[in-house]
């Protein structure tokens, strides 16, 4: 997606100095292109680029590799193998573990040569594990453990 596009949602000249939301979103989201031969396209949407499997791979449906987002006040980097698998984060660097918020998501609001080069290598393993179908069914066995237990709570 053009930076222009991408400004389209807020003009560059209302953000903060030093922040370059349209850098950072066309950065990682280029960094995510070259893994589109192997992924669905989720429908593009101004300021968002996600890509999901092309088979069934949680409750039937699609799962999410990794997608960005723009948002008011950052860029949102999703990254799913790191949910599936949390060992994935063991090695971040402090640098980049400061930008993880919850579970799977990084948030920029600027390019980092440095920590996109980390998360670009991050992805490269997360799509090795992605290739792995025994990898892809863990998420759904952790959905029916998790449905299971529920279950058996609601029993008592």
């Amino acid at each position: 997606m053009a930076k222009s596009q991408v400004a389209g949602k807020k003009s560059a000249k209302d953000w903060p100095s030093g922040v370059d939301f349209a850098g950072a979103y066309d950065a990682l989201q280029k960094m995510l292109a070259t893994y589109e031969k192997d992924f669905n396209v989720m429908p593009n949407k101004a300021g968002r680029y996600w890509l999901e499997t092309k088979h069934p791979a949680y409750k039937g449906k699609p799962l999410l590799f990794a997608g960005v987002s723009l948002h008011k006040s950052y860029v949102s980097y999703y990254f799913m193998p790191i949910y599936v698998k949390p060992e994935l984060a063991k090695n971040l660097s402090p640098e980049l573990r400061k930008r993880k918020q919850g579970k799977c998501c990084f948030n920029f609001a600027a390019p980092d040569a440095a920590l996109f080069k980390e998360l670009k290598q991050l992805t490269r393993t997360g799509y090795d594990c992605y290739q792995n179908k025994s990898f892809l069914s863990a998420m759904d066995d952790m959905r029916k453990a998790g449905t299971k237990k529920k279950a058996a709570a609601g029993a008592h």
